[in-house]
């Protein structure tokens, strides 16, 4: 790590003391979740990773963590372009406060061609929830009826019907009746 790079890594520090949307993953490695409390969808977490030749270089930025599941590839792709571009600017500079920055005051802007039903698309074509409302109405009125200890005794009294376990034996009443095996 270079001298640069160790200067930057404490400026970040002191900046970000006390900011639990920043995580420092690795001395070289950084994620910041980038919130919006008006809106769920609308949050993501950027991971910056620096080479060994930063800041001389682009950082390394990215979006394929578990967090941003809920964002389609392709704002992914812009969300990532956008902040290189902002990146280039400042090529020869420390630029990874000014990128989680830039995006944290850009991030509607950033999310605003994410398309949140993808996500639930996926989910649905996967099983996890019902591709429309009639279908899920179907499985609504296939219930099962629930009926009381009461009702169920009635039934039974109408029908015919034994309870469960009529026919079993009383095991303890048959092994005192029948003994021990005695041992020869």
């Amino acid at each position: 790590m270079g001298s640069e790079q160790q200067e930057e890594l404490e400026v970040l520090q002191s900046i970000y003391e006390g900011d639990e949307n920043f995580k420092i993953l690795q001395p070289t490695k950084f994620t910041y979740k980038i919130c919006e409390e008006e809106d769920q969808l609308k949050h993501f977490l950027v991971e910056i990773s620096w080479p060994p030749e930063y800041p001389h270089i682009l950082p390394a930025v990215t979006l394929d963590v578990f967090f941003n599941k809920h964002l389609s590839e392709s704002t992914k792709m812009s969300i990532q372009s956008a902040l290189l571009e902002q990146a280039g600017a400042s090529l020869g500079d420390a630029v990874t406060f000014t990128l989680f920055e830039w995006a944290k005051e850009n991030a509607s802007e950033l999310m605003a061609n994410n398309d949140p039903g993808s996500f639930i698309l996926k989910a649905e074509d996967e099983g996890d929830a019902p591709a429309s409302v009639g279908q899920s109405e179907a499985k609504s009125k296939v219930k099962k009826e629930v009926l009381t200890k009461a009702q169920k005794r009635r039934r039974a009294d109408k029908l015919g019907e034994r309870p469960r376990g009529w026919d079993w034996m009383d095991i303890v009443k048959h092994l005192s009746q029948t003994g021990s095996k005695s041992n020869s």
